[in-house]
């Protein structure tokens, strides 16, 4: 079972522009992602797996 964190991909893409030291970019704006679908239902608890299922255990 897989759920991609939309949120997580573009935060690390965002961090490739931003840097982790003194680059001096202190946002970076994200264009073009057309599939935001606002849930009222979605939310973090949808990548918890049930721990028979968790890898890293």
């Amino acid at each position: 079972v897989k759920e991609i964190a939309i949120a997580d991909e573009l935060a690390s893409a965002a961090e490739l522009v931003i840097g982790e030291a003194n680059e001096g970019i202190p946002v970076a704006i994200i264009k073009g992602y057309k599939k935001y679908v606002k849930d009222e239902k979605a939310g973090a608890y949808m990548l918890n797996r049930p721990i028979k299922y968790d890898l890293f255990v």
